[in-house]
């Protein structure tokens, strides 16, 4: 009988051991679950609390995404880019996911110089003419080394020649570079239904040999050979998906360079036009959901 007795005992008393373990698990997990989602909350008002206090300046916020990336030590003309590069990443994501904008992969660095490489081998596969961009891009990177403050209002842009003023039902004599250039692919793709019929309507000098003779860029101050610099791929990119030189499957996530930020100054530049390559060249181009990286953070 002693025997059983005992046998009862320690059976209970390995019930009780194993209860005890089950209610301390129990209450640690819950503990745990309770932290995740304080902390997630708390993320959640920060990021409140952000976009409230940045709202004058909230449609840069796509320009903030490069700027953490490739500027992230430097004294920001924008409070907005300065406040986004202090928050952690945790609460840039959630910033992001909030406004529906995706999270960038930057996946190496050098990434800058490596799409402009891509794109001017693109822009030689197209006879473009002779790029501003050589000796290791560097007037393209003295926008932000030497005139970052400048500002760009007041640059006309519509000084080169007007392609195909009848067809375009437009008076003014001068055109922008984007429309320069989209003419001259219609000229050599003859892919529109407009203009492919009279292509002898249409630029057939190279675009960036137009700019060297109708801009003088080689005796121009720098900080335009810096401005017109970048505006040569800015505008080229625009046409090379114009025309399907550069295709994208997610049209919606070429959207986010698009919005109403106004580009005033030479660091406003140079962040659309990287976050213009970065859209066109990134083996990435696709969401990345916010939610799930914030859980997995701090599943853990």
């Amino acid at each position: 009988m002693n025997q059983y007795s005992n046998i009862i005992q320690i059976f209970l008393a390995v019930l009780s051991v194993l209860v005890s373990v089950f209610i301390a698990v129990s209450i640690y997990s819950l503990q745990k679950k309770h932290e995740k989602q304080q902390i997630v909350e708390a993320i959640k008002r920060d990021a409140d609390a952000f976009l409230i206090n940045n709202s004058d300046e909230i449609e840069y916020l796509p320009l903030c995404i490069i700027a953490a990336n490739v500027d992230k030590y430097a004294k920001h003309n924008r409070t907005i880019y300065s406040n986004f590069i202090r928050c952690r990443e945790e609460l840039q994501d959630e910033v992001l996911y909030q406004m529906n904008y995706p999270k960038l992969i930057f996946e190496a660095e050098g990434w800058v110089n490596n799409y402009l490489t891509q794109f001017v081998e693109m822009a030689d596969e197209n006879k473009l003419g002779k790029s501003m961009l050589y000796g290791g891009h560097k007037y393209f990177h003295r926008t932000l080394e030497s005139y970052r403050e400048e500002s760009v209002e007041g640059i006309d842009e519509n000084v080169f020649e007007n392609p195909n003023p009848d067809l375009c039902n437009s008076m003014l004599r001068k055109s922008s570079l984007t429309r320069y250039i989209d003419g001259y692919l219609e000229f050599t793709l003859r892919d529109r239904e407009d203009t492919k019929e009279s292509p002898e309507k249409l630029p057939q000098l190279p675009p960036f040999d137009h700019m060297w003779e109708e801009l003088n860029l080689a005796d121009i101050p720098e900080k335009m050979m810096c401005y017109w610099t970048m505006k040569s791929v800015y505008s080229s990119v625009i046409a090379f998906h114009r025309h399907e030189i550069i295709k994208n499957k997610d049209e919606d996530w070429r959207q986010l360079p698009a919005g109403d930020a106004r580009i005033e100054t030479f660091e406003d530049v140079y962040y659309q036009v990287l976050l213009e390559l970065y859209v066109s060249f990134s083996p990435s181009r696709s969401k990345v959901s916010r939610r799930s990286i914030l859980m997995q953070k701090h599943s853990h």
